[in-house]
């Protein structure tokens, strides 16, 4: 069960990024939410009106399903796939989907659906774009200049909220999510991906899928990776600690106009000053994928940022494309507009670090 608290609060908050419970709260009495009791109580608290649709914990579900249900979502830390497959022979004129390889795959809208769960069986052509970076250091501002100029759009599908979702759900099959998400949102055996390093820690910590496994994956793929990094670590650090509070994974996938709530507290410093000395630890992942032998292709964020046009050229053509003769450059800082405490917080940081121990960190 997920601690109650704090990380189940993060949790909850993190799963926003896909609307779930602005779905769920969307759902009428035809729809049925299968899942475990902590998921269930927190639900039923997120809003002043009550939930319309039927939900029924794990144990004597099946009781649940009764005339007039047309959807079902199962979401449970142990025998999801099994109960899923089990309410489908059983309710075969009933939808039913995995909340963990349904509901939680979404494409670029964000929006979760309930679609009908089926086995997948989708084929990924060569030369698929992956690309990786350690979390915070705005990769997605990478991927969005790319999309704006005709090149895939690398798009985060296994998302932050399954960082702490894997450490309580049993048995969860990378390669089945993804085999999924082609099935779904592929288009020509071509399914451009983010992948982040805190992702992929808590993969290869609490599921059969190993690192090397990872390697083994991309190049069977014969895969073209573009890492990305940052060498600014505390404008990493404390963007990670105030988007943390958020629903987002970066300002650059924030809605326009919508407003973060990012303010810079004291207390951040030393939580700041943990991930500042942690960012070594998904560099290290990055520096062995790098020395792989895969096809790789690094971008420095500062650099991007200082020569938009060059790191634009640099990227077509180790994908093999075109670019304009003027492509479109996006301005960095105006993401940040809408998370004011940002900026502010890594100037403070940098002024509390450089108190503390009199170094000029980065």
């Amino acid at each position: 069960m997920l601690v109650k608290g704090a990380e189940l609060d993060r949790f909850m908050r993190h799963l926003s990024h896909w609307s779930w419970v602005h779905r769920l709260y969307q759902y009428s009495d035809k729809h049925l939410l299968i899942a475990d009791d902590f998921f269930l109580d927190r639900l039923h608290g997120a809003r002043e009106k009550p939930l319309a649709c039927k939900t029924s914990p794990v144990n004597g579900c099946e009781d649940a399903v009764t005339d007039g249900i047309q959807k079902i979502l199962v979401f449970c830390q142990l025998g999801e796939l099994q109960l899923v497959r089990d309410l489908q022979r059983k309710f075969p004129n009933v939808v039913v989907t995995s909340g963990t390889y349904g509901f939680a795959l979404t494409d670029t809208s964000r929006l979760a659906k309930l679609r009908p769960f089926q086995p997948p069986a989708a084929t990924f052509a060569s030369g698929q774009v992956v690309m990786l970076s350690a979390p915070y250091v705005d990769a997605e501002f990478v991927a969005h200049s790319m999309a704006e100029n005709g090149m895939p759009y690398c798009h985060e599908y296994l998302g932050r909220p399954f960082i702490r979702w894997l450490r309580h759900h049993k048995y969860f099959q990378i390669t089945r999510f993804f085999d999924s998400a082609m099935q779904n949102f592929g288009k020509d055996g071509q399914l451009p991906t983010l992948l982040q390093t805190d992702v992929l820690r808590s993969v290869f910590e609490n599921t059969s899928f190993s690192f090397d496994k990872l390697l083994k994956y991309l190049k069977k793929m014969d895969a073209r990776v573009i890492i990305v990094r940052r060498e600014d670590k505390i404008m990493q650090a404390v963007t990670a600690q105030l988007l943390e509070r958020t629903a987002e994974r970066s300002v650059w996938t924030n809605k326009p106009k919508k407003k973060l709530g990012t303010p810079f507290q004291d207390n951040d410093v030393h939580e700041c000053l943990e991930r500042h000395s942690g960012a070594a630890r998904d560099d290290g992942i990055l520096d062995q994928i790098a020395t792989s032998g895969l096809n790789v292709h690094q971008v420095t964020l500062e650099a991007f940022m200082l020569n938009q046009e060059e790191g634009l050229r640099d990227i077509a053509g180790f994908l093999g494309m075109g670019l304009a003769q003027s492509p479109n450059v996006l301005d960095y800082f105006s993401a940040y507009e809408n998370a004011p405490g940002v900026m502010p917080g890594a100037a403070t940081f940098k002024r509390a670090m450089i108190d503390k121990t009199g170094l000029h960190l980065l």
